[in-house]
């Protein structure tokens, strides 16, 4: 009964803390300034429009994925599905893409957390520890706010996957991904006890982790191999290597069917990568190393330390759920160092097996009833502020007149008009920032807006600024811009600050609204 109880009891905050974290988003939206459209983002601006640019092309009735910021993108692929299908849901149920991006990352969220408390269930027997976990999961975070003072920007202040809070304040799908990786977890270290439906449950959380977030299955592969290891050569120091092989049999099946599930994406993904004669460039590009590990040790903050103290028990190596859990921590904190261009990106699902082992940490301190009022407060002081750093950062941000998360009444007609007056694909000449923003709102390509998904972007963008700070003759950026394909020229306030090029005189003008014009580039 107590169970059941407690597990309504998380479902409820599970549910409390997913729907709190559109707080901030409902206030920026409140508060936007007159004649301004917010964007529905307040983090990480260059990310998040490309994800609603996604949306826009699934909106927009397409299955095949094509980069927005691409010049020439090449042949459509079946990537980014989660996004397109969340365009797609958007046009069919007649609804802003803002809004169904904010309800899957809600529900992400809700399925996260959920499924980390029954993690945390399975993991702990004491109930007061996954109590413990549970409430650093909910709402923890790192040093990131101490550390920002001495001028360190640790991980919980930027990578985002790294910390559960942050995951479902982000973005739609680093919460599916970990709810997915935990219940891969879940499904492997309790196949004993499940019904025969756990194979295909297996399977079909594998397909699904393989379209969001498919380089998780090689951490997850990794660490529940690892485990498992460890549990055959436990059990056959006692039994025998039959013995050993009857215990893991069924677990290991269990993990199999989720690599069985996810084969298929992770084939398809490695072949279009390498195939694919744009997507090679962008894999190249797609660089995320990992920072130095003090600032990982500092971005985990007090969990780490209360992890560090519950392994420090003695006890959590006893049982093979502890073992998972010290398994998971160290080979997953190993990974983040490995030879692989996505390092940082291996982090997500970390905090689970830390918050888990810090769990019986903090129990420990707790049991010393001197000091035990002052761990809770001294713990929740130090875990929670990045958490609320990054919000008011976000929302201060979304109140500046320049801000990356708002989008001038001026620059939103210019998009409109793009959208209905330009082809679909039609190549946009704009600066860094609205070559950003742009495809989110036109079925418009632009000839630089980001980072990795724009091909051999820095030449692209140094290419962007020379265009806008033009001085050579006119007649020769005409003949650049036309041997780019460029259909349209976008010039508003960023393109101001970037120049006065004498060539936009010799373009006929497109459209006008205020600060912004667009200029369209005769065909040779």
């Amino acid at each position: 009964m107590d169970g059941r109880r407690d597990r309504r009891w998380a479902g409820a905050a599970a549910l409390a803390v997913a729907l709190a974290t559109a707080i901030p988003y409902i206030l920026a939206s409140a508060l936007a300034r007159d004649g301004s459209h917010f964007s529905g983002l307040l983090y990480n601006p260059y990310d998040g429009f490309s994800y609603l640019a996604k949306m826009r092309q699934g909106e927009g009735g397409a299955w095949l994925f094509t980069l927005s910021y691409a010049a020439d993108p090449g042949p459509g692929t079946f990537l980014f599905v989660f996004y397109l299908f969340l365009g797609h849901l958007a046009r069919w149920m007649g609804l802003p893409r803002e809004l169904i991006y904010h309800a899957a990352r809600v529900l992400g969220a809700l399925a996260m957390f959920y499924l980390a408390y029954l993690f945390y269930e399975h993991s702990l027997s004491e109930r007061r520890a996954r109590w413990a976990a549970y409430g650093l999961t909910l709402l923890g975070s790192g040093l990131g706010w101490l550390a920002l003072t001495q001028g360190v920007v640790s991980s919980d202040l930027w990578i985002p996957e790294s910390v559960p809070f942050m995951s479902a304040y982000v973005n739609a799908h680093f919460p599916f991904a970990s709810a997915l990786l935990l219940a891969a977890v879940l499904i492997t270290t309790r196949a004993d006890a499940l019904a025969k439906w756990k194979y295909l449950a297996a399977i079909l959380v594998g397909l699904l982790l393989g379209a969001i977030q498919p380089f998780a299955l090689g951490v997850l592969m990794v660490v529940m191999g690892g485990w498992l290891l460890w549990e055959l050569f436990m059990v056959y120091r006692s039994g025998g290597l039959l013995s050993a092989l009857r215990g893991i049999r069924t677990r290991a099946l269990a993990l199999l069917s989720v690599l069985a599930g996810a084969a298929p994406w992770l084939i398809y993904d490695a072949w279009v990568v390498t195939a694919h004669p744009v997507l090679k460039i962008w894999s190249a590009q797609n660089q995320t190393p990992s920072p130095v590990p003090l600032h990982y040790a500092l971005g985990y903050g007090i969990v780490f330390v209360l992890a560090l103290l519950g392994i420090a028990r003695g006890r959590v190596l006893r049982e093979s759920k502890g073992r998972l859990l010290v398994a998971w921590l160290v080979i997953n904190a190993l990974a983040l160092y490995a030879p692989t261009a996505l390092q940082r990106r291996l982090s997500l699902g970390l905090y689970f097996p830390m918050a888990a082992l810090a769990g019986p940490g903090l129990c420990s301190i707790l049991s010393v009833s001197k000091i035990s009022r002052l761990a809770i407060v001294a713990t929740v002081l130090l875990a929670t502020p990045t958490n609320l750093v990054v919000i008011l950062g976000g929302l201060g941000e979304a109140q500046r007149p320049d801000s990356s998360f708002v989008i001038s009444s001026d620059e939103m007609a210019g998009f409109r008009w793009l959208d209905e007056h330009a082809a679909p694909g039609a190549l946009v000449l704009a600066g860094p920032r609205t070559g950003n923003r742009l495809p989110a709102y036109a079925s418009v390509r632009v000839l630089y807006g980001h980072p990795f998904e724009t091909p051999h972007a820095q030449e692209e963008e140094a290419l962007v600024r020379r265009f806008y700070a033009w001085a050579d003759a006119p007649e020769d950026a005409l003949t650049l811009l036309q041997a780019r394909g460029i259909d349209f020229v976008v010039y508003g306030p960023e393109e101001r600050a970037l120049g006065k090029p004498a060539w936009l005189a010799s373009l006929p003008g497109a459209f006008r609204a205020g600060s912004l014009a667009i200029y369209a580039v005769p065909t040779p």
